[in-house]
C-alpha cells in the first residue's frame, strides 16, 4: 500500500514531464444546439441500456455550453436523485482514469475501503465506511460497482457509464468483510446508495455527468442529505476535470492497467506523447 502511494505521488509530481507541455489553446465549449444533438445521439441507447437510465435537460445543457457546471435536483418516487453535468477537452480515456484510479486519489475524505470477491467482470464489490462527527452516527454499505459494456459497444464507443447501487445479498457479504474492525458494530448501514458516471462524446471532449442518491439512514431526514449532495456536486466535478488534466504524466505504461467499459485495457502515456494528450495505442 505505501510503496504505491509513493509512486502515485511522484508520478503526479513528474517535473519533467510537465516542462515538455507547450501551452495550448483550449478548445470552446460546443454550443447549446450541438450539446443537444451529442446527447440526443445516444439517449435512446442510455435509457434503454444503461443500467441507471437517466435523460439530460436542454436548459442544464446550454449552461454547460456557457462553460458553467451545471446542477440540479431530480425528483422521483423515494429519494430524489442529484445530477451535474460538464464539458470538458480531455481525452475520454484520461477522464475515465480520473474516475477510476482510486488507488491514487479518492474523492471522498475519511472513506474506509475493503473489497470483496467480485462475481463477475469489470465488477467491483466494495465495504465502505466513513465516520462522520458527533452526534451522528458514522455510517457503512457494500456496493455493487460495475461498467456497462453494452452502453459502450452499442453507442459505438460514444458513452461510457460506470455506476453503483447496494450489492445484493447484504447479509452474507457482510460476515465476509476482511480485517479487524469492520464492520462497525454501531455503524448505520445505509438503506440507499446509488449512482454513477456518465461520459458521452461531444465534440472535441465529452459530457462529464455525475448523478447519485442516497438515504444515509438513522435520524437524518432524506432531503438534507440530498441537499448537502447537491452543494458538493460542482466541487466533485470540478476535481475530476483537474485531474483528468494530470493523467497524461501521470498514467504511464508500467501504471497498473485501467479498462474501459468494454474490458479493454486504457495503454498508458508514453513521456514524449504527452503534449498530444492522446493514449498511447495498443
Amino acid at each position: 500500500m505505501i510503496p504505491t502511494l509513493l509512486l502515485c505521488a511522484a508520478a503526479l509530481a513528474a517535473p519533467e514531464l510537465a516542462s515538455e507541455v507547450a501551452p495550448e489553446v483550449a478548445p470552446a465549449v460546443p454550443d447549446a444546439a450541438s450539446l443537444v444533438a451529442a446527447w440526443a445521439a445516444v439517449a435512446p441507447q442510455v435509457q434503454a441500456e444503461a443500467r441507471i437510465p437517466l435523460d439530460l435537460d436542454a436548459q442544464d445543457l446550454a449552461r454547460v455550453a456557457q462553460g458553467d457546471i451545471a446542477r440540479h435536483r431530480e425528483h422521483m418516487d423515494g429519494v430524489d436523485r442529484v445530477l451535474g453535468i460538464a464539458w470538458s477537452a480531455q481525452p475520454r480515456e484520461a477522464l475515465w482514469v480520473a474516475i477510476i484510479d482510486d488507488a491514487c486519489d479518492t474523492l471522498v475524505d475519511g472513506l474506509v475501503e475493503r473489497h470483496l470477491p467480485a462475481e463477475l467482470p469489470g465488477q467491483k464489490i466494495l465495504f465502505q465506511h466513513v465516520a462522520l462527527p458527533w452526534p451522528l452516527a458514522n455510517r457503512q454499505w457494500i456496493i455493487d460497482i460495475r461498467n456497462s459494456a453494452r452502453l459502450y459497444t452499442d453507442t459505438a464507443g460514444a458513452a461510457w457509464e460506470r455506476t453503483w447501487t447496494l450489492a445484493d445479498h447484504q447479509e452474507q457479504r457482510r460476515t465476509a468483510v476482511p480485517g479487524e474492525g469492520m464492520p462497525e458494530a454501531e455503524a448505520v448501514w445505509t438503506p440507499l446508495n446509488q449512482g454513477g458516471w456518465l461520459l458521452v462524446d461531444a465534440g472535441p471532449g465529452s459530457l462529464v455527468v455525475y448523478h447519485a442518491r442516497a438515504d444515509v439512514g438513522g435520524a437524518v431526514p432524506d432531503d438534507l442529505a440530498t441537499r448537502l449532495a447537491l452543494a458538493t456536486l460542482k466541487g466533485m466535478l470540478r476535481h475530476v476535470l483537474d485531474r483528468a488534466a494530470l493523467e497524461p504524466a501521470h498514467y504511464g505504461p508500467d501504471h497498473a492497467p485501467i479498462q474501459r467499459p468494454d474490458g479493454s485495457p486504457i495503454p498508458g502515456w508514453q513521456p514524449t506523447a504527452v503534449r498530444d494528450l492522446e493514449p498511447r495505442q495498443p
